[in-house]
């Protein structure tokens, strides 16, 4: 029988691109080795007699933390199974109900299950405590994580508006505020590489601007992850969005941003939907009938 592990792999949330980014998300925290070895020779006190501990302070203390209970029973469920397989190094199971923990040692010869062996707890020592929780928060802070870059994801090859929240000289980019009932107010990465050249001077803090959300991926930074929304104002893309929510579907065929966009549509375009969008991009747009 194989040892079951707690790692939640995000493979599926993962991008494609860049390979420094297809991690596991689930890694064990290298942070909590200290800890875990402080508490090898003295984890428990066992007892013959049956009981349980509540853990619905520890459920309630975690719920403020905006996600569904049933996650934050994951996580503390997870976050006990990395506790109680180092401890044996064998198979564990955790199963907890009405704010109580049942663990169950499963017993192993020669690949088959012997018996059961239900563990009982009377207290956990501070070191012991101390680990778990800290994998605990661990679990509920990649699961956040892991909601958040979904949410995100979805925004990929769309248009939203963003105010300019810092510009950052000499490292050249920006960043950008963007917000909406759905994922909230986030702080997003504007490149220079992605900035229209006749714009980059004209930046100011609080300008209001519409963005093409070109990424989202999740890199680790200093042991916790973090969520990039990579932003542009120079993609083709962007260009076919701004028509299409006007009602025309256009091929942007050649961009240069800042002073050109050649477009085809195959339906007639009036002055004005052409006029307002090169208003807010700075920049010629040649419309050219589609044939095809």
């Amino acid at each position: 029988m194989r040892t079951p592990r707690s790692d939640i792999r995000y493979s599926e949330c993962l991008p494609a691109e860049g390979s420094g980014q297809n991690k596991d998300l689930m890694q064990a925290d290298q942070a909590n080795n200290s800890i875990a070895d402080s508490a090898q020779t003295n984890y428990l006190s066992f007892s013959e007699s049956p009981k349980s501990i509540c853990w619905q302070d520890v459920i309630d203390s975690f719920a403020e933390r905006e996600l569904p209970e049933s996650t934050i029973l994951l996580c503390i469920k997870k976050a006990i199974e990395d506790f109680f397989i180092f401890k044996y190094k064998s198979d564990i199971t955790v199963k907890i109900e009405n704010g109580t923990i049942e663990i169950n040692k499963y017993l192993v010869s020669q690949d088959k299950i012997l018996k059961e062996k239900e563990i009982k707890l009377v207290d956990l020592n501070e070191n012991a405590i101390t680990y778990i929780k800290k994998r605990i928060i661990n679990y509920i802070n990649l699961e956040k994580q892991r909601s958040k870059y979904i949410k995100l994801k979805r925004l990929v090859k769309t248009i939203i508006t963003g105010s300019i929240a810092n510009i950052n000289i000499n490292q050249n980019f920006a960043m950008v505020y963007i917000e909406n009932d759905f994922i909230g107010k986030v702080l997003c990465y504007y490149p220079l590489s992605e900035q229209p050249k006749h714009e980059r001077v004209k930046y100011e803090l609080g300008d209001n601007y519409i963005f093409f959300v070109k990424n989202v991926f999740i890199s680790k930074v200093h042991n916790k992850y973090k969520i990039t929304v990579v932003l542009s104002r120079t993609s083709k893309k962007m260009v076919e969005l701004m028509f299409k929510i006007q009602g025309y579907n256009v091929k942007c065929t050649k961009r240069l941003a800042g002073k050109i966009s050649i477009i085809k549509s195959k339906k007639y375009i009036p002055a004005n939907v052409r006029l307002s969008i090169e208003s807010e991009l700075k920049e010629k747009i040649l419309i050219v009938k589609d044939t095809s």
